[in-house]
This record gives C-alpha cells, sequence and structure tokens, in this order.
C-alpha cells in the first residue's frame, strides 16, 4: 500500500485511520510515514495529540507569531521546537526543532539565522524576492 507516495508496507492501516494517538506518532520510527500521519490529521491536531505546550510567544511585525512550543518525545526527552506560520507558502503553519537549551523564541530565531542575537529584520528574506 502506497500512502502518498510512501510505501506502508505492514502498516497499510495508516492510510485508512483519522485518529491517531501520541504512542503511534512518537513509536513511528520511518520519518516519512510520521510525516505523512502528520499531515494527514494537521499540525495543530498533532501538536494536540502529542501535548505540545506553548514556553514563549512573539509577534514579530514581519514575521508574524511565532511560539516555542515543547514536545514530550519520549525516552524522557522533551525538546524545543519552533512554531511558525510559513507566509511563501500560504500561511501553512511549521514547526522545526531547536537547540535544547533554547528558552525563548528570540533565542530560537537567533540560532536558526546563526547569529547571536536576534534583530527584527525591516523584511523578511522571501518578501524581497517577488
Amino acid at each position: 500500500c502506497v500512502f502518498n507516495g510512501v510505501r506502508l508496507t505492514g502498516k497499510e492501516k495508516y492510510a485508512y485511520q483519522s485518529e491517531f494517538t501520541k504512542e503511534e506518532i512518537l513509536k513511528e520510527e520511518n520519518a516519512d510515514i510520521r510525516r505523512e500521519i502528520i499531515r494527514k490529521i494537521g499540525i495543530e491536531k498533532a501538536l494536540q495529540v502529542l501535548d505540545s505546550k506553548v514556553l514563549d510567544v512573539y509577534e514579530s511585525k514581519v514575521g508574524g507569531r511565532y511560539e516555542l512550543i515543547t514536545i514530550d518525545i519520549g525516552d524522557n526527552r522533551v525538546r524545543p521546537f519552533l512554531k511558525m506560520i510559513n507566509p511563501s507558502m500560504d500561511g501553512v503553519v511549521h514547526i522545526e526543532g531547536v537547540r535544547p537549551e533554547i528558552k525563548t523564541v528570540k533565542e530560537a530565531l537567533a540560532w536558526r539565522m546563526g547569529i547571536e542575537e536576534y534583530k527584527e529584520p525591516e523584511v523578511l528574506t522571501w518578501e524581497k524576492l517577488n
């Protein structure tokens, strides 16, 4: 069985499931299958199922709302993720992992940009290209 181009050998039920548990998502070792599960139920529902917690919020004048969230990924590891709206993809919500010691959105943005301290840009890069 193929699900959005991903082979589900032994996991065909995922193609027909509409609800997933935290355990099903976290125990899935295949990153492509895990991505498709999250895409199927939606990022907001996935974050709810995964019991994400908001640590920090930042309202950027140019980038919109950013949240630093945590997700207990199992094995006693609670990891931070930067949640943002991707304006270049018609407002699709996107999360990406950040370093474990990061405690604020601005720290996450600085780390992501490879700079020491975050400074609000005047315009986002993708806006310059359009």
